[in-house]
């Protein structure tokens, strides 16, 4: 990615950096080969950088040169892991101790396409006990990171229903993202996915699947001029949007624009 951004600036040099909207083209249609998590990525620090540039040059945050704040806050949860089941009650009582209203954790480690009885059973006891321990006022996030088959998917969700999750993340791996209608079909719980599409093309034929939340990160999808147009499309298709950031606090600063 480095490489990439570095092939990529020699374009920008010398040219208007507030010509946003024709810089992002240039960049991602320019070449032969496009997209993908290299590229986009490459794209997405330049066109952020771009937007900060277009920030300090008219003295106002990036999110007022998009139309204005559209909100005073935005929620967010923690991240309590759940790879390794043992701590994840405990974990969850000290973010709700520490004021948030959610929390996310992973499903399960690595699974085999199929596992037995036992194994949907302990993913289901493990977010039963983050339930119990955060009640039912808080809301918990429970994260596949596409580690599941669709078979085993659908198990997961049928015994995760009784405990309510927020939203279920990357019910399965990005490849088969148009086949997320039959888990929406077969499920109560809202499913989420996105931080491993990096285009509105990816999104497209995703949204119509009935998903609940659409998770563009705006580090990896384009910047901050794609993820609006993502966050466009999804509110055609009454779908919420939550930009995904686990990047650190560069990263999470271009994800406030989209959440504005």
């Amino acid at each position: 990615m480095v490489a990439a951004v570095g092939e990529l600036a020699r374009y920008l040099v010398g040219e208007d950096p507030l010509r946003i909207e024709h810089h992002w083209q240039v960049l991602t249609k320019g070449g032969f080969y496009r997209g993908g998590p290299v590229l986009s990525s490459a794209v997405a620090g330049l066109d952020q950088a771009l937007w900060d540039i277009a920030g300090k040059a008219r003295g106002v945050p990036v999110h007022e040169l998009l139309g204005g704040p559209v909100r005073e806050s935005a929620r967010v949860y923690a991240w309590i892991g759940g790879d390794e089941p043992a701590h994840v009650a405990e974990e969850a009582s000290a973010q709700v101790e520490a004021g948030f209203s959610a929390v996310k954790m992973n499903g399960s480690a690595q699974l085999e396409a199929l596992g037995p009885p036992a194994a949907t059973r302990e993913i289901a006891r493990r977010v039963e006990a983050v339930r119990n321990a955060i009640g039912e006022e808080r809301d918990v996030v429970v994260d596949f990171h596409g580690r599941m088959s669709k078979g085993m998917a659908r198990r997961a969700l049928q015994a995760l229903e009784p405990y309510h999750p927020l939203f279920v993340e990357e019910a399965v791996r990005p490849e088969f993202s148009r086949d997320l209608r039959t888990l929406v079909e077969s499920t109560s719980i809202p499913l989420a996915t996105g931080e491993r599409l990096f285009s509105r093309w990816d999104f497209r034929d995703v949204l119509s699947t009935g998903i609940a939340v659409a998770q563009p990160d705006p580090s990896h999808a384009g910047g901050i001029s794609e993820a609006r147009r993502i966050a466009v499309m999804a509110e055609a298709w009454d779908v919420a949007l939550a930009p995904h950031c686990p990047l650190g606090p560069v990263a999470l600063a271009p994800s406030a624009p989209a959440c504005r």
